[in-house]
């Protein structure tokens, strides 16, 4: 009796140890595997060195961050206060044995705005919130005030002439504010005496997106284009989203998947010239962080958002069907935009490049 009760003791122990040791590495764990190392390249007159035609806004290929603004993202940053009281992010157990897993499934990025731009990131996946009356980025958990990413990008578009960005804000949680003050806020936050609405050089009221040209949206400087998810009304400069953007979303951390899903869009797009040519089109080649069916396992050895991306992006832009891929979706987003991985920055910018010097 007394070894069978040792027995059932120490296999309680080493239970007990087990599932210690997963909360301590897996859930509150908050170190990437992936390098933090990035390029150094300056890739600042992409657009402006690479057109020499006139296309469209919507046929200029791309790189886009997704969850652009996600870099200042620690453990210990608060969870979007928008998001609801009874979500998994706010249950306390969760936030208590998983604060790392969350940490590393929220932040997507390692750079800023300034530094995506010189990295040649010219399509931003933007999200706000508002908390204790102020706008921040967030994914998950909140990031840093809006204000300073607006400051480098007008900084930025300031400094380069010829350069154009597309500026997505496809989340916004307003809480007791509105888009109006917003887009007001947006406007008051100033650089050298210009705000990210002064790069806005067009009308998007007169002006259709499928016919915007490149020099119409530069106009002799610098332009972005700015989209929403709200109706376009005075004082917002912007194309309503669900009318200027086809992303689809894939929902998955599989690389076989991914592929099979990014394929599937290629062909749905290839099958008819003229489905959504009038719009932004955007390959989502990010994974995603998924804590339930068959994604769970892939979410745990592949870590965190910066992980997956770090070791699938190489993998995209040595795919064969690559530069396919941007003639019917010129905008390509990933997660960690500026990795050094397999010199995935240089080689996705030499591609892209490539295809826009050969638009008319």
């Amino acid at each position: 009796m007394k070894r069978f009760l040792k027995r059932l003791l120490g296999a309680f122990v080493i239970l007990l140890v087990i599932v210690i040791a997963g909360v301590l590495f897996v859930g509150w764990s908050a170190f990437s595997f992936s390098a933090d190392k990035v390029t150094a390249a300056d890739y600042s007159g992409i657009i402006a060195d690479n057109i020499t035609g006139d296309p469209r806004v919507v046929d200029i290929a791309m790189l886009g961050a997704h969850d652009a603004f996600s870099d200042k993202i620690t453990p210990k940053n608060a969870v979007d206060p928008q998001d609801a009281a009874d979500g998994i992010l706010n249950n306390g157990a969760v936030r208590f044995l998983g604060s790392g897993m969350i940490f590393r499934l929220s932040k997507a990025q390692r750079s800023g705005a300034y530094d995506l731009l010189t990295r040649g990131v010219r399509y931003f996946d933007v999200r706000v919130t508002i908390s204790e009356g102020e706008w921040y980025t967030v994914h998950g958990q909140l990031s840093d005030k809006l204000d300073g990413y607006l400051t480098e990008t007008v900084k930025f578009l300031s400094e380069n002439p010829g350069e154009l960005i597309i500026f997505d804000m496809q989340h916004v949680k307003t809480g007791d504010k509105t888009f109006a003050d917003l887009f007001a806020h947006i406007g008051s936050v100033e650089y050298e005496g210009l705000s990210l609405l002064d790069f806005v050089r067009f009308d998007p009221f007169t002006v259709p997106l499928g016919s915007l040209t490149y020099s119409e949206a530069v106009s002799g400087g610098a332009g972005v284009v700015i989209l929403a998810k709200t109706g376009q009304y005075s004082g917002c400069a912007h194309y309503e989203y669900e009318e200027a953007i086809r992303s689809n979303w894939h929902e998955h951390n599989s690389s076989e998947v991914m592929l099979e899903r990014i394929t599937a869009e290629y062909d749905a797009l290839c099958a008819d010239p003229a489905l959504d040519r009038n719009k932004f089109r955007v390959n989502q080649a990010q994974k995603t962080g998924l804590l339930t069916g068959e994604g769970i396992a892939n979410t745990i050895f592949g870590w965190s958002l910066l992980d997956f991306a770090y070791n699938f992006n190489p993998e995209l832009v040595a795919n064969e069907s690559f530069d396919a891929w941007l003639t019917v979706m010129p905008i390509f987003m990933v997660d960690y935009a500026d990795s050094m991985k397999g010199g995935f920055n240089d080689k996705v910018i030499g591609r892209i490049n490539a295809f826009n010097a050969s638009l008319l």
